[in-house]
């Protein structure tokens, strides 16, 4: 414990840092939580802050946490740590199951392999059926030993406050644009290039770390952008094949997936219209639009640019709630 004090950590997370600062001392204090919930939008850095945390958690060192080189570190790099739970929702399927939870549940029962804590990570909450929230209630009510768990999620809209009581909720908020700018400097990327990207992110680092390591995803992404603001400003056939294209199998969990990203990218669109016509272009996240945002703020006042920000709020919250994916992506369509 003496030592511990003069313990350092090694989490290459952007921002967040009176979290980070919390985990890392509770870490130290020796006062872990039997659970944590991290929530807020996606792209933030939820989940990489959680592995850290796990991670350092487990570590055996005294110097450096993760060290990367005890038996603990090694285990969960490769994922392979018998101590730790993963509950993830399979590919193709809406939820995490009931079967999922009691299958954790028996584990926990066993008590630690390597005589440490036992921990299991959600990766989306959200995700849990109704049984497997009542299932997962059960064994928060009675934790046993030194278990943690460590629950992610977009938000606390359908999250029982029965599990929100019984946990730490930390809530993520996007990071400022400036400290990703200068995190991308310092990671060797030009100031331009760093200015562009960080602008880019609208805050979300995990969004633009992607970009910094692979140009070519780059040049995609702007591709697809340029090719959403074609489709949206043509007829509404042209907008209608939009839809087809991301929900055309509307039970594929893929599908799914591709149509809350579509909503991202284009709530930060309409976003940039909006400031750019309140003369605030240096908050805008496509710079690299110029002219091309400008023809598109031609064609929109203030009121309807609000009022399409916010039937893009209430799709992204009727697919989180199941609702039919390509309907709810066509009653969008009518507002351009």
């Amino acid at each position: 414990l003496f030592y511990s004090f003069f313990m350092d950590f090694k989490w290459p997370v952007i921002g967040h840092k009176k979290i980070i600062d919390y985990l890392q001392n509770i870490i130290l204090q020796n006062r872990v939580n039997h659970g944590y919930l991290f929530y807020g939008q996606s792209g933030l850095g939820k989940c990489m802050v959680a592995e850290y945390f796990a991670r350092s958690l487990f570590c055996l060192s005294d110097n450096i946490r993760p060290c990367g080189a005890c038996s603990h570190c090694v285990q969960l790099e490769k994922g392979i740590h018998a101590d730790v739970i993963y509950l993830r929702r399979d590919e193709e399927k809406k939820n995490i199951a009931i079967e999922q939870v009691r299958e954790a549940r028996e584990k926990l029962q066993r008590g630690s392999f390597l005589n440490s804590y036992k921990m299991v990570i959600v990766e989306d909450l959200n995700a849990f059926s109704s049984s497997a929230c009542s299932a997962i209630l059960k064994i928060l009510e009675e934790p046993a030993g030194k278990t943690v768990f460590l629950f992610i999620a977009k938000n606390l809209a359908n999250i029982p406050k029965t599990i929100i009581s019984r946990v730490h909720a930390i809530e993520f908020l996007p990071v400022a644009v400036s400290e990703i700018e200068k995190y991308l400097i310092g990671a060797g990327e030009t100031k331009e290039q760093a200015y562009e990207l960080s602008r880019l992110s609208a805050g979300f680092p995990s969004k633009i770390i992607n970009f910094a390591r692979h140009k070519q995803a780059l040049v995609d992404k702007k591709e697809k952008i340029r090719q959403i603001i074609s489709d949206l400003l043509g007829d509404l056939n042209d907008r209608f094949d939009l839809v087809e294209r991301l929900a055309g199998q509307n039970k594929s969990e893929r599908a799914r997936i591709d149509a809350d990203n579509f909503l991202d990218d284009l709530l930060i669109l309409v976003r940039d219209c909006f400031l750019l016509k309140n003369m605030c272009a240096d908050k805008i996240a496509n710079v690299w639009l110029g002219d091309v945002l400008v023809d598109i703020c031609g064609k929109y006042d203030n009121i309807r640019l609000v009022a399409i920000l916010e039937k893009i709020k209430k799709t992204q919250e009727d697919i989180a709630k199941n609702v039919n994916l390509k309907l709810a992506l066509e009653n969008l369509m009518f507002e351009f």
